[in-house]
């Protein structure tokens, strides 16, 4: 019966995926025409003054008898859903081991997980929190593959090993380009996890490892016309569309901080299927350590933090991203930043009615001043001691950096008139700068020692030098990462999306348990411009549909907390909004409330299969019924005021305490006679007793 349910609830989801998925222009009870959102973007217009009266107290005047406070229940209870797919590959006795694992028993240990949780914002302004006011939650559903996908992806891995001279080291397109047109044949394209459980490949011997390994793993390359292995071989991969898949088979491969740091991607970091897993009890271990493995890789892909909420404006209409190259090169020397590369990753991660203009400009040592001043004041120097060769021992090194919270503070306090830029008080345009120091230096030079470039939130700072690479205290199957300091084009990328669009990197969350920043580099490879794993300037599905769910996120929490603080408004004075509002404005609230929840679960709704211009449409419209029930609230607060009532003296009341006081006393008095007098006299028979 359970089984049935859940097959009707997916073909349910099915259903709601092909009606409301894309740009699907969907009629409603609400926008009686076909909610022609590009007729008004911005949703301007205030549809529920079109609405006929009698529409209005047919459809929206239900729940006019409930009292108002419930509202308040259903806005600390609502909740953001994420439907996650997980596809087992090779776990029906076709896989290492012949390992069977049915739907229903992996999902018993993911229902068991507690993924109700809220959104959580890992850079905050002072004061506030990093929790948002509503909970998300996963919404898991597991099924199995069919047995050719099996043998296609098997094929596949062998062909390609023998092809590298029974190399360990394949590239990633071996399976990557099966998995991704099985997503794209499914009817519903919902986020998918493959979890990859391969029969051995034959080409491979057995490694040193006990129990025996494949040994094989996969490495990414990003030039159609350069096939060779670069950056760093992983046995996870996260695709351009929305899935991401991971071989268990494969690996096991290491990468992450060499001498200090947290996230090392480990051999213990993916479960390992064995003979032993076939059978209870370690069966059920597997279990476990697979649902683990699914929601540690859900928080970082599917639903991730957001590294920092835009200040001022939170739905701007247009966005302003202008580079300032600041350079001391000579002019027969070409810069081997790509400033167009940039600017084709950032198209289609607008909301929405929503502009982004690029903008491009560069200016030498001699015409800048104001930009010499400001990295001079911000150089600095760090000494260090390091092994010399030889008996030599210790050699002090002399390392230069730039602060780059003081070069933000001295390009901050420069008029922005300097820059060409809008004036900051244009509220309906954001502007961001993005100040990139091209330097002439054979020496290395980055931000705070460590960084190319970083985010803040009204700016972008990065630099670069003419070093081809610098090492970096990170490995890769214990070889030492290099960063290519010649080229911040990667690094700007990745601070720009933090900059404007709050996307985190894919190796960062914030922990409300840990009450501190958790890192995990497993997935940090492939496309994305975060880390040091990767070398790609391209964005896979996480980025921009992290780019396109925030400010919808951010929408949703001030539309919630505005609504919540006209709440406590009243219970301050005692109140509730049932003693204050008459039947006229009740009405009204009741009606403006209907239309709100039901356009706030709309936008949920549209959010859950990644409609993002739907969604964000629907919410932008509920603003108009946030300031019709600001006016009903405030209306009737005017009726509320403190007065202060003046006790008057009552001399009863106080020869009345003066009687009862003597009377106590006098009690009081007594008893200490009668027991003083009691204790005497056991005493004295005591004594004469005894003579």
């Amino acid at each position: 019966m359970r089984t049935r349910s859940r097959m009707v609830l997916c073909f349910v989801l099915v259903v709601l995926v092909v009606v409301v998925s894309g740009d699907v222009q969907v009629q409603d009870k609400l926008f009686s025409t076909n909610n022609n959102y590009d007729d008004d973007p911005r949703a301007l217009n205030d549809v529920f003054l079109s609405v006929p009266e009698r529409e209005l107290s047919l459809k929206w005047s239900g729940g006019s008898d409930s009292p108002l406070t419930e509202r308040l229940d259903w806005l600390r209870s609502f909740e953001l859903v994420t439907y996650v797919n997980v596809k087992l590959v090779g776990f029906e006795k076709d896989g290492q081991f012949g390992v069977d694992i049915k739907e229903e028993e992996l999902m018993r240990y993911l229902d068991a997980l507690k993924t109700k949780t809220a959104p959580q914002v890992i850079e905050t302004q002072p004061g506030q929190p990093h929790h948002m006011g509503f909970k998300t939650r996963f919404l898991f559903q597991v099924s199995r593959t069919s047995r050719s996908l099996v043998d296609t992806l098997a094929a596949s891995v062998n062909s390609a090993i023998e092809r590298s001279g029974k190399s360990n080291l394949i590239p990633h397109t071996t399976i990557d380009d099966t998995i991704k047109q099985n997503f794209l044949d499914m009817p519903h394209q919902s986020y998918t996890l493959y979890i990859l459980n391969l029969p051995a490949p034959t080409a491979v011997p057995a490694t040193q490892y006990n129990p025996p390994v494949a040994g094989y793993h996969y490495y990414a390359y990003y030039d159609a016309a350069d096939k060779t292995p670069t950056a760093c071989g992983s046995s996870v991969w996260v695709g351009q569309e929305r899935y991401a898949w991971m071989d268990l088979t494969a690996g096991p491969v290491t990468y992450g901080p060499s001498t200090s740091g947290d996230g090392t991607m480990t051999e213990f970091s993916l479960p390992r299927v064995t003979a032993a897993h076939s059978k209870l009890p370690t069966k059920s271990q597997l279990l476990a350590d697979l649902a683990s493995v699914i929601y540690r890789s859900c928080q970082y892909l599917f639903a991730p933090s957001i590294d920092r909420t835009p200040t001022g404006e939170l739905d701007p209409p247009e966005v302003d991203l202008h580079l300032f190259s600041i350079t001391d090169r000579p002019a027969d020397r070409q810069t081997h930043f790509d400033w167009a590369a940039i600017s084709s990753q950032l198209q289609g991660l607008t909301s929405l009615g929503q502009t982004l203009e690029l903008g491009q400009s560069q200016g030498s040592f001699v015409e800048c001043e104001l930009c010499v001043s400001a990295l001079s004041h911000s150089s600095r120097s760090h000494t260090s001691n390091i092994l010399a060769g030889g008996s030599s021992g210790l050699r002090t090194v002399v390392h230069q950096y730039v602060d780059a919270a003081a070069l933000h503070r001295w390009l901050r306090h420069f008029d922005t008139n300097a820059w060409g830029l809008t004036p900051h008080n244009d509220t309906s345009v954001r502007v961001v700068p993005v100040f990139l120091y091209d330097l002439d230096s054979p020496n290395i030079l980055l931000l705070d020692r460590f960084h190319q470039a970083l985010p803040f939130d009204n700016m972008v700072l990065a630099i670069q030098t003419q070093v081809p690479s610098a090492l970096l205290d990170f490995n890769c199957a214990n070889v030492a990462v290099s960063m290519p300091t010649m080229d911040a084009t990667r690094a700007v990328l990745a601070a720009i999306l933090q900059t404007v669009w709050g996307v985190p990197p894919i190796y960062k969350k914030w922990s409300p348990v840990h009450n501190s920043t958790l890192t995990d580099y497993m997935w940090a490879v492939g496309h994305t411009p975060f880390g040091y794993f990767s070398t790609s300037k391209t964005l896979s599905f996480v980025s921009r549909d992290t780019a396109l769910r925030n400010p919808i996120l951010a929408l949703f929490n001030h539309t919630l907390a505005s609504l919540q603080t006209l709440f406590a408004d009243f219970a301050y004075y005692g109140k509730e909004l049932d003693h204050v509002l008459t039947d006229a404005p009740r009405t009204e609230f009741v009606r403006r409330w209907n239309v709100l929840a039901y356009k706030l679960s709309k936008s949920a709704e549209f959010l859950a299969f990644h409609n993002f211009n739907q969604s964000i449409f629907y919410l932008r419209s509920a603003k108009h019924e946030i300031r019709a029930i600001t006016s009903i609230v405030q209306s009737a607060s005017r009726n509320l005021g403190s007065t202060f009532v003046c006790a008057k003296y009552q001399p009863w009341i106080g020869s009345a305490l003066i009687n009862w006081a003597w009377l106590i006393l006098l009690v009081g008095v007594v008893a200490v006679i009668v027991s003083q007098y009691t204790s005497y006299t056991l005493r004295v028979g005591r004594f004469g007793h005894s003579d």
